[in-house]
């Protein structure tokens, strides 16, 4: 199936927040999709959907260093190589990236150099909730066990819903 992929379109979603949080999606003709975000700014949205997208539309999505060149290159009067039209074309690069995957079936982070470390060790940032009300981070298996954990939900100041507990990685 990789080779026959082929990017069909690029749509950028605005998700209102703190600041606007732009979220790209890259299609392609086998139905797959990689998601990417880029990073708050004026003209983003525009840049990503007027430029960006006639440069990616009809290529090959594992292309990506390719892609990515050719959106910083053919964008410079856009802009030249920083400012929204960098974070613009890194957008895309990380919806391409996450879109790599599944083409080639297999966990992203294996193209990126595999994962550094075997295991993730986390800590609970955020406390209250229901299990207890102490913020205390819960195993599965009970006191000093490693592997599965329960997020407690959490009101968080400011938001109508309670949220799950973060995680931090160590």
């Amino acid at each position: 199936m990789a080779n026959k992929v082929k990017i069909t379109d690029v749509k950028c979603m605005i998700v209102r927040g703190t600041w606007d949080w732009n979220l790209i999606k890259v299609e392609t003709d086998s139905g797959l999709y990689g998601i990417g975000e880029v990073y708050w700014g004026w003209g983003a949205k525009d840049l990503v959907v007027n430029k960006m997208k006639p440069i990616v539309v009809g290529e090959d999505p594992l292309k990506v260093d390719k892609l990515y060149t050719k959106m910083l290159m053919e964008s410079a009067g856009a802009g030249a190589i920083g400012g929204v039209t960098l974070t613009a074309a890194s957008g895309v690069e990380i919806a391409l990236w996450d879109l790599c995957g599944p083409i080639l079936q297999t966990p992203v982070c294996n193209l990126l150099g595999g994962l550094p470390r075997p295991h993730l060790f986390v800590s609970h940032l955020a406390g209250g909730g229901s299990g207890g009300g102490d913020g205390r981070l819960e195993t599965a298996g009970g006191r000093g066990a490693r592997g599965a954990v329960r997020l407690d939900r959490v009101q968080v100041p400011g938001r109508r819903r309670a949220t799950t507990g973060l995680l931090a990685l160590h």
